[in-house]
């Protein structure tokens, strides 16, 4: 495992990022991005022509993709009705970060770490417990303490006004470049969607695509096991917005029950591989481009 003692000097310029707020990123970046970047900017559609200002704003508000952030971004979100929230204009669902742990408090009830990736003061996570997890759970969960660098993949919430993220998974990161690739792509997201795409030339393609198979992997994930590595390509395959539901991924995958393919769903929602869509029967691949 790499060793989490990262010089704080790699962050120095994250640190003085103000992604939260207004633009202070001068020229652009292709679009397309890498790892979690699916999203597209407003007013756009897929293929990035304008659309309706209602067909605009439902766009806006409903996107499920998974979003990378910085802590930043998190405490400075525009609060709308309910539990959600608005970075960059638009409604955010599951958002990803990364940052060093300061502290862990346990109870009954959860597991607390205080994140910090130094945009912002630490932010709290609650990782609930789960009466139902594995060996590997409890060792990759012994493994997420103080001074370790780790991502975290979750939902904004809050608690008598004072937000905090509610972990889907938080893992310690093995390679300090995932740091500096988290970085780019909070850079790229908040242009997307604030600038829309730069004109897309061969070279930034060729490079957006090499970002994104050394990240994903393909579609080939080494720690799956055989049946959720064939629900995971499903699910990879898919070009619709939606994604693949349970009765699709059923149909494609003869001889396998519904009730497996959900439980192969769950355990790639948790390690963060998928994310679901228009509900929760409906699940599309967190690398998707």
């Amino acid at each position: 495992m790499w060793n989490n003692n990262y010089s704080n000097n790699n962050f120095n310029n994250y640190q003085s990022m103000d992604v939260g707020g207004g633009s202070n990123f001068g020229g652009g970046i292709s679009g397309g991005g890498g790892g979690f970047i699916q999203d597209q900017p407003r007013g756009t559609s897929g293929s990035g022509t304008p659309i309706s200002g209602s067909q605009d704003k439902k766009n806006t508000n409903r996107t499920h993709s998974l979003i990378p952030v910085t802590v930043a971004q998190l405490l400075k979100a525009t609060e709308d009705q309910g539990d959600t929230y608005q970075i960059s204009g638009r409604e955010v669902y599951q958002i990803t970060f990364v940052g060093v742990i300061r502290s862990v408090t346990e109870s009954a009830a959860y597991t607390q770490y205080a994140v910090d990736d130094m945009t912002e003061s630490p932010i709290s996570v609650r990782r609930w417990v789960d009466s139902e997890e594995t060996a590997n759970d409890r060792n990759r969960k012994s493994d997420c303490r103080e001074d370790t660098y780790v991502r975290v993949v979750g939902h904004l919430r809050a608690l008598q006004g004072v937000r905090y993220v509610m972990a889907i998974n938080i893992q310690p990161i093995e390679d300090c470049n995932e740091i500096t690739y988290h970085i780019l792509e909070v850079i790229h997201s908040h242009l997307l969607q604030t600038k829309g795409p730069a004109i897309p030339t061969t070279e930034h393609k060729n490079t957006s695509n090499v970002i994104q198979t050394d990240f994903a992997g393909g579609n080939e994930i080494k720690s799956l096991s055989g049946l959720q590595q064939q629900v995971y390509s499903c699910i990879s395959a898919s070009n619709a917005d939606q994604g693949h539901s349970i009765r699709e991924i059923s149909q494609r995958l003869r001889g396998i029950s519904e009730n497996e393919i959900r439980n192969a769903t769950e355990f790639l929602s948790k390690e963060g591989h998928i994310y679901s869509t228009i509900d929760d029967d409906h699940f599309k691949s967190t690398y998707s481009s």
